[in-house]
């Protein structure tokens, strides 16, 4: 804790006062777009990389834009740092998104320092690495190859995207996991167990596919599904009086998933158009369970334990990073397996453990950039408000 101490204490002395950094990627929510699911990349979850990630850096003005939305001119007259807070970018569904060979010219005539963090990969749990690697598209690789000659070190999200960004030519990676996973910085909460009790509120963030897992959501009387992606279920949430039946069928129809498996009760569905209400909500809730990482992770950065389903490489390596307990997705097709069986089977001493190690790894990586690490102050007794659900 004293070696923690000192790099907090020694990064304060590189703080750039004049101009203000240039956030990109993931973004903090605008509430001057009203398209919520747009402005958060057609995934909510993207907005606790963005307002938690910005959160860990001292910043005194800040301002934020997409990849491929810079003006180097502008920005190396008007900013001191470029700071990119990414997802899983480096994947095969990112090649079509971007002319990676303009980027490329664009990106070089950048001469401010570029910071690089949070970088991750996304494939299927049995797919071969070197084949992956092999397909991805030149220009998207030489994109991010041109961004690691650029940095110091970058930020991936785990020793697998380590693996695989070594793999294409990118040597200089430095696995923290996604800068959200710091935001309470030295006052992050341990995460200490009460007893089970068959009234506990359950939260279930989970990809909408998985009917085995629908299963347990929708026989749980007390439990709710927070919607990250799914915009019909959304509009399942917004329905203010009985559901009809057609509107159940086109929605199990468009994500391929049983009828019976939609609850009825359209409060049991719920989202979020910021971060506070989100945290006021998983406040209230006693345990989190899912496939998504970012749920995991605003439960745990609030006290609340959580247990991931990894369905793919970007969930898996860094629940792995962070030693979040885990369960397999088969486990769901045993119908002896309770929720109750899986939490109080979780464990989170490995964790607990871990994260003082993790932590000084992420401040020595910001360090290394001038970056002043400023983590939030985490108050166990805040009191608990009520959440304002999106409806």
């Amino acid at each position: 804790m004293a070696f923690l101490k000192k790099l907090l204490s020694l990064s304060s002395l590189g703080l750039d006062k004049d101009k203000p950094y240039l956030f990109v990627g993931a973004m903090k929510r605008n509430h001057k777009n009203k398209n919520l699911m747009e402005d958060s990349g057609f995934n909510i979850g993207n907005y606790v990389v963005g307002h938690y990630g910005a959160d860990t850096i001292k910043h005194s003005q800040y301002f934020q834009t997409g990849l491929g939305s810079i003006n180097p001119k502008y920005i190396n007259k008007n900013y001191s740092k470029l700071i990119i807070i990414a997802t899983n970018w480096f994947a095969k569904y990112m090649e079509n998104l971007y002319d990676y060979n303009y980027l490329i010219k664009k990106y070089k005539k950048i001469k401010i320092p570029i910071v690089l963090m949070g970088l991750g990969t996304d494939m299927s749990l049995n797919e071969n690495s070197k084949d992956f690697v092999r397909n991805l598209s030149k220009p998207m690789k030489k994109f991010y190859r041109t961004l690691a000659d650029m940095t110091p070190s970058i930020s991936v999200r785990g020793y697998f995207t380590q693996e695989i960004l070594n793999l294409a030519g990118i040597k200089n990676t430095v696995a923290t996991g996604c800068p959200s996973y710091y935001v309470n910085g030295t006052s992050n909460p341990e995460i200490i167990k009460k007893q089970y009790r068959d009234d506990f509120k359950i939260n279930f963030n989970t990809n909408h596919s998985y009917n085995e897992i629908f299963k347990k959501f929708v026989n749980n009387g007390n439990a709710y599904f927070t919607i990250q992606t799914e915009t019909m279920l959304m509009e399942l949430a917004d329905y203010q009086n009985e559901i009809p039946k057609n509107i159940l069928q086109a929605i199990a129809k468009e994500y391929g998933i049983n009828e019976e498996n939609l609850s009825k009760d359209n409060k049991r569905y719920v989202y979020f158009d910021d971060i506070e209400n989100w945290e006021n909500y998983i406040k209230q809730i006693d345990f989190s369970i899912g496939t998504r990482i970012h749920g995991a992770i605003i439960a745990l950065k609030n006290g609340i334990p959580a247990v991931m389903i990894p369905n793919d490489t970007r969930t898996k390596e860094m629940a792995d990073l962070f030693n979040i307990p885990q369960v397999a997705f088969n486990t769901f097709t045993d119908e002896k397996v309770s929720i109750r069986k899986i939490y109080e089977q979780a464990d989170y001493s490995k964790m607990n453990e871990a994260y003082p190690k993790l932590l000084t790894n992420y401040i020595s990586f910001l360090n290394t950039h001038n970056l002043v690490f400023e983590g939030r102050i985490f108050n166990k007794e805040t009191k608990k408000q009520e959440a304002s659900l999106c409806r």
